[in-house]
């Protein structure tokens, strides 16, 4: 039986701006930093900005993950949008923090167009990228051969087309040198479409399917390509509100939200860090008790402590919120 591993390799994705009354970078990059930090609970930032962009952007910098470069962000004053970019060792850093699926989901609720989706598959075989890519549909030629010093790789189908497929293997001593990748990637509007299934398609929580319909194309007829075999890795989607989130809360929603706190960006009287932080017991997360995942009973905020709290109530109840907003409406 043959192991394989389906995950993301590469995104890239397109967010709008806020336009810019200067001709500076610096001041861009202000509002770069802010799109970015604000992200799927701050789970990536922009560090360190390069000496140049890549046309047509004229700056770009780096986006990192507690110390380690997951990707770019190419921007300029004169566009109304920046370019993010996840590379593969980006990919599979958020995928092991257990982030990427927050990542990819708020990228792509707040992207204008998503431009490079990549979806390896890494089969455990000895079998060499010339063998497997042969054994393919015969419309398709290799567009290019290479070998290095340190592997070998097939490229079936242009780089401008909306759809490519890499198929590539490592010399030993490298780490991945046991395992043959297939790595398809799709451009344009097809991106976006993949991208909405490898992160919202419950029905398929290992990716065969999405793996076998984007390379389904290439009529890829060796046996392996079955992938009916071994495991798959599933992208990490939260169940909040249960007890198995008890690592995801504690290693990353308590450091980001501590982290806008202490930037000013949830204010000091803020009602849902009050709820979620100072009244809930430890080891409880919206009521529920992230230890033996038994209900609690959910405080309430003192009056004091809301500024929407109505004289002579104890505590702000639904109906008190929806009355304040149509009021305020």
């Amino acid at each position: 039986m043959t192991e394989h591993f389906i995950s993301c390799d590469w995104l890239s994705v397109s967010l709008p701006v806020l336009p810019e009354k200067t001709d500076n970078d610096g001041y861009r990059r202000l509002n770069i930093v802010a799109l970015i930090d604000s992200a799927a609970f701050g789970a990536i930032q922009v560090g360190e900005t390069m000496p140049r962009g890549r046309k047509p952007y004229s700056a770009s910098a780096k986006l990192m993950r507690e110390g380690v470069h997951v990707g770019m962000v190419f921007y300029g004053h004169k566009m109304p949008h920046c370019v993010v970019e996840i590379t593969g060792r980006g990919c599979q850093k958020l995928e092991s923090d257990g982030v990427f699926w927050l990542v990819a989901s708020d990228l792509s609720n707040r992207s204008i167009n998503v431009t490079r989706f990549d979806l390896a598959v890494d089969l455990e075989t000895d079998i060499s990228p010339g063998e497997f890519a042969a054994m393919r549909g015969k419309r398709w030629k290799t567009t290019n051969h290479i070998k290095s010093e340190t592997g070998e790789t097939f490229y079936i189908g242009s780089k401008s087309s909306e759809r490519q497929c890499k198929v590539y293997r490592y010399y030993p001593p490298h780490e991945r040198a046991h395992l043959l990748r297939v790595e398809v990637t799709v451009n344009k509007s097809l991106a976006w479409r993949v991208l909405d299934r490898y992160i919202n398609d419950e029905t398929d929580p290992d990716h065969v399917s999405l793996a076998r319909d984007m390379a389904a194309s290439f009529e890829f007829s060796h046996e392996l390509w079955k992938l009916d075999g071994g495991t798959a890795i599933k992208s990490w989607r939260p169940d909040t509100g249960k007890a198995g989130t008890k690592k995801w809360i504690t290693n990353v929603v308590v450091p980001c939200l501590e982290r806008l706190r202490a930037t000013g960006e949830i204010p000091e009287d803020d009602r849902v860090w009050y709820e979620l932080f100072v009244a809930l017991p430890p080891y409880a997360y919206r009521g529920v008790n992230l230890e033996n995942n038994q209900e609690n009973n959910r405080p309430t905020l003192p009056e004091h402590e809301n500024k929407n709290s109505k004289k002579g109530d104890n505590a702000v109840t639904d109906k008190d919120d929806e009355h304040d907003n149509q009021s305020e409406n």
